[in-house]
């Protein structure tokens, strides 16, 4: 099902409402591992991704802090690199070509020491160049700046100033310096021939000894000039090895197939490393030879360590994303067979996944002895993670431990992170020491978060692991709180703020309460309600209720669970002790609470439709005790009417579900949030009631059976008892079945013996009829 030549990525896209907004299989994948070494920004575009790219919110800044060095070295004085930066990335053309026009500089940039010693006469020379940079920013794009991705006003001045100007001052430059500028310049700038591009990065900068960051800047565009395919790509995997800027649109442009042909003319090991490298770093699926092969080459290179993460990352999206969500992985090459038969496609591609994770642990193991200092640190949480992956808690706990202190932060943080789940797996789940090491890596893990919003992702996974494992204690609270948690840090990874979330959205509040609606007993529910309410709340439990829906969204699932399982004096005990106005306030039940419950929703065709019944759980359940008291064949019948009523077919089935449908879901078609099979769910309320009335249909017996009852009311028991079953037949039936439904003895009689009642009178129809013909 996975094959070591996967070339695409497949966008598998999962519907989170019924139309409109979707999650994309990149949003629910699962990834844990983010250490990382130092300077490593200019890599993070090529994360494990299903999509094309990995979408990044940090990148590295390196190159240009190093293109306002070199101006700062060429001008010399009290020049200061910051102060060039302003200028050279953080000013758009427009206000610097309007102060050079009108000889304000020195005015409009007051104090900047790169203005001061730029309009010295001196450095005439250079200011042309500047403000000829400056100006071409703007003509050659209209939004973004010629070294950096800033946006330009596209109502500037679009003078264009003749490029040919430019070869004429490169000729004329008397200095290395503005030789190097111009000739960029021109290659930047697209006016000048594929040829000509080789020619100015051959005359210019191949063998000068003035090694600037313009260098490799330049020898992109030699690379995308050449023809020869094998051979750009040598050239592109040396402008990656040597800057950060280049380094996405370099990717684009690498072809894979030409990677063998390429490493023909690599003239030593660490060229071979970097080709083979850029090769991995687009490929999707196994890469394990390739970075064995890199090791080889460049052992101490970032290649190595940042192609480890990536395995790392892919392994985690094989295994973890379909245990701990309804998708398969993100990224596969044959969808049908997970639709097909999903359990069985994830059983046979985990134990082919942990088969490899495990050939690919025992070779970092193997190497780990020769790797030092930073990689050292890096490889030791590589494998510590790979070990938890596999239950090989001891041993993954032996490498964690292994991490510097003084290691960087992302490696610290990861650290954090699985020493944490050496406390879930080996220690006292419930103990406050526990809770607290947990606590502290999600901290940690949230402080970076908000600096890249890309490692929300880790959080979203981490509290989805940690409240698998106090699923499996029977914590469902903590469960549940942790479930609720990653589900909004996996919203977090896109930047999207959730903060008015509940106050403005009250209608969407579904998904703090999804997990317990599912999984929740009474107890656990009556457990949530105890902690919410909990005035001295551990550290821990204030991070689990923060950003929770106000308690009555919680008393209302403990009543509603108490209504599924038949306990109606809970469910009144619970729904009283709520604001009585809640239902009309919140979520949607003002929207489908809104009919009278003791008139069969199958006969309100006959009736004037009334949308505007007061509808309050609280005295509903009050209603259906008295009734059952009463249980005279008037109550019998409206108790039938009422479980008819809470099932899928009637007017109330709120009560019972907080969704009925596909085609109406108020909780978003949440079975993929929620790892469960809602229709499998709702069978099992009330005794199957909700989807085969079953408990409406004892009711409607009952009136039968009733010697007191009178022959309108049997009549009414009668059609009600063939609804319920036709209803149930029609719903269970397969989409192309041709099996039609067969009347039973209830509709027979219902038109034997009943026929000069009032109720037949209203109600019998050729519908009905057509049954028993």
């Amino acid at each position: 099902m996975r094959n070591l030549s996967v070339s695409l990525f497949l966008l598998f896209t999962v519907s989170s409402l019924a139309c409109g907004w979707y999650e994309t299989a990149e949003t629910i994948r699962l990834a844990l591992f983010r250490s990382e070494r130092a300077g490593s920004e200019r890599l993070r575009s090529f994360y494990y991704s299903s999509d094309n790219y990995f979408q990044t919110y940090v990148s590295s800044k390196r190159d240009q802090i190093e293109n306002c060095k070199e101006w700062q070295k060429e001008l010399g004085g009290n020049v200061k690199w910051e102060d060039v930066y302003k200028l050279q990335y953080e000013t758009d053309s427009e206000k610097f070509q309007t102060a050079y026009k009108s000889n304000t500089l020195k005015e409009t940039f007051k104090g900047n020491t790169f203005i001061e010693n730029l309009t010295l006469p001196k450095n005439k020379e250079l200011l042309d160049y500047f403000s000829d940079a400056k100006h071409t920013e703007y003509y050659y794009s209209g939004v973004g700046k010629w070294e950096s991705w800033g946006n330009l006003d596209r109502n500037y001045d679009t003078e264009e100033k003749g490029f040919p100007e430019f070869q004429k001052k490169l000729e004329s430059a008397k200095t290395e310096f503005l030789k190097q500028r111009y000739a960029y310049l021109l290659m930047r700038s697209y006016t000048v021939s594929p040829k000509e591009m080789v020619r100015l990065y051959d005359t210019y900068f191949a063998n000068s000894t003035n090694k600037t960051i313009l260098q490799p800047w330049a020898l992109f565009f030699k690379a995308i000039s050449t023809e020869n395919t094998a051979e750009a790509n040598y050239y592109l995997s040396q402008v990656l090895a040597s800057c950060d800027d280049k380094s996405f649109v370099t990717m684009q442009r690498f072809s894979r197939e030409q990677t063998d042909q390429a490493l023909s003319l690599a003239k030593n090991d660490t060229e071979k490393g970097n080709i083979i490298a850029m090769r991995a770093l687009r490929n999707p699926a196994p890469a394990f030879e390739d970075i064995k092969k890199v090791y080889g080459y460049i052992p101490q290179s970032e290649y190595f360590s940042f192609l480890v993460g990536r395995e790392i990352n892919k392994l985690e999206d094989w295994i973890f994303t379909p245990k701990f969500t309804r998708n398969g992985p993100s990224v596969k090459l044959s969808e049908e067979q997970w639709y097909k038969d999903y359990e069985v496609a994830r059983q046979q591609n985990y134990e082919k996944d942990i088969k490899y994770l495990r050939e690919f642990r025992d070779y970092l193991i193997s190497v780990f002895p020769n790797l030092s200092g930073e990689q050292r640190d890096y490889m030791s949480s590589a494998i510590a993670q790979l070990c938890f992956m596999d239950d090989e808690i001891q041993l993954g706990k032996q490498y964690a431990s292994l991490i510097s202190p003084n290691a960087n932060p992302s490696i610290v943080a990861q650290k954090n992170i699985q020493l944490a789940l050496v406390e879930v797996k080996l220690g006292d789940i419930n103990s406050e020491k526990t809770k607290t090491i947990i606590l502290n890596s999600i901290n940690g893990l949230s402080d970076l978060a908000e600096k890249d919003h890309s490692l929300f992702k880790g959080l979203y996974s981490l509290t989805r692991l940690i409240g698998y494992e106090y699923e499996k204690k029977k914590d469902i609270a903590t469960a549940g709180f942790l479930f609720a948690k990653s589900q909004r840090y996996k919203t977090f990874t896109y930047g999207y703020d959730e903060s008015d979330y509940f106050s403005n959205y009250p209608e969407l509040n579904y998904d703090p309460i999804g997990y317990f609606d599912r999984y929740a007993s009474e107890k656990d529910m009556e457990e949530v309600i105890v902690l919410l309410g909990k005035k001295n709340k551990t550290v821990f439990e204030t991070y689990l209720c923060s950003g929770t829906a106000p308690i009555d969204f919680y008393r209302d699932v403990k009543g509603t669970i108490a209504f599924r399982n038949n306990n109606l004096e809970l469910a009144e005990k619970t729904f009283e002790s709520m604001d009585q106005n809640f239902w009309k306030n919140a979520y949607q039940y003002a929207n489908y609470l809104n009919e009278n419950p003791f008139v069969p929703k199958a006969l309100a065709y006959k009736d004037k439709k009334n949308f505007n019944y007061e509808f309050n759980k609280t005295k509903f359940i009050q209603e259906l005790i008295r009734l059952k008291q009463s249980n005279t064949p008037e109550s019998l019948l409206k108790l039938g009417h009422a479980y008819y009523n809470v099932s899928y077919f009637g007017n109330s089935w709120m009560m019972s579900s907080y969704a009925n449908n596909n085609y109406h879901d108020t909780d978003a078609n949440s079975d993929y949030y929620f790892m469960t099979d809602t229709t499998e769910r709702r069978k099992l309320f009330q005794n199957g009631n909700y989807y085969s009335c079953t408990m409406a249909k004892d009711f409607y017996k009952k009136v039968l059976e009733n010697a007191k009852s009178n022959k309108e009311q049997k009549a009414m028991a009668l059609l009600m008892i063939h609804i319920c079953n036709e209803n149930a037949f029609s719903f269970n039936q397969d989409y192309d079945s041709k099996e039609t439904y067969k009347a039973g003895k209830e509709l027979y009689d219902f038109y034997s013996e009943y026929s000069d009642t009032k109720i037949f009178k209203r109600y019998s129809c050729p519908l009905m009829e057509s049954y028993i013909k």
